[in-house]
């Protein structure tokens, strides 16, 4: 398979700290690819790169081949990659379905006149805009509840919405930032299928997610970033194995047996907050 994104020995520096130091990685297209790490790693600093929150200190970030580091977010959305947000960042005052035709608004070809006006054929885009926002909200489980407020939702359907309005944008690479964050045990369950048949749709994923069962069930590669280095990278199967994964980031405590099919859920990972 190919690379759809590669990260080149990327730097990150905040008031003479460095958040990232030289971490490259290369991101498989239509796999799931997950960042752990413990508090402080640098995994969301990372994401911000990429998605162009952050202009990096030093590296590049290609996409498809071409440079994307440094360029503004509205850009790198429009090139095909789209993200959630560690805190939830949903539209108040909106529906759950005008949360996400908002995004869609990106794809029209209707100028602000026309908009303005309500030419025919802003009303044209302005219909396929909904269906389309109604076809994420049924995949994602939400289409029932299209019509009322977004910040009416309990937390978990509100992450799903964010990743309907993600998948708006018809993305050929989706950044999750602690999807899990928050979720019940269940709600991880249908949170990991979810994830899971973003990628039977052709979609790159690459999150960041400290819930270590969750990692393990649905990813197929690993990147463990420490103190802003990449410490490791592999499989599940290698990364569990991995002594230096384990003492920097699960516990030295965590014997090798219990983690490859329990990792986490023994609290092991339960000090380490998101960065």
């Amino acid at each position: 398979m190919n690379d759809i994104l590669s990260i080149q020995n990327i730097s990150v520096e905040f008031g003479g700290l460095m958040a990232l130091a030289g971490v490259s990685a290369a991101i498989t297209e239509k796999a799931i690819t997950a960042i752990i790490g413990p508090n402080g790693a640098g995994k969301t600093t990372l994401i911000n790169v990429i998605s162009g929150s952050i202009t990096p200190s030093g590296g590049a970030v290609l996409f498809q081949g071409r440079q994307i580091s440094g360029s503004p977010s509205h850009l790198v959305a429009a090139a095909g990659i789209s993200r959630t947000f560690q805190h939830l960042s949903l539209f108040r005052h909106m529906t759950v379905l005008e949360n996400v035709m908002v995004a869609r608004h990106i794809k029209t070809s209707s100028g602000f006149l026309s908009c303005s006006l309500k030419l025919p054929s802003s009303r044209r885009d302005e219909r396929v805009i909904r269906q389309k926002a109604l076809e994420f909200l049924e995949f994602v489980g939400l289409a029932d509840q299209a019509h009322l407020d977004a910040l009416s939702l309990p937390l978990g359907l509100q992450r799903y919405l964010e990743i309907a309005r993600a998948l708006a944008l018809e993305p050929k690479l989706l950044l999750l930032d602690e999807p899990a964050g928050g979720l019940n045990p269940q709600e991880k369950e249908t949170m990991a299928q979810l994830i899971k048949d973003i990628r039977g749709r052709g979609i790159t994923v690459l999150l960041i997610e400290h819930d270590m069962s969750l990692v393990m069930g649905i990813s197929d590669h690993i990147v463990v970033l420490c103190f802003g280095a990449k410490l490791a990278e592999g499989t599940p199967t290698e990364i569990q194995a991995n002594e230096k994964v384990i003492e920097a980031y699960l516990g030295a405590a965590i014997c090798l047996e219990e983690s490859e099919t329990n990792l986490g859920r023994d609290g092991s990972d339960a000090g380490n907050k998101p960065s």
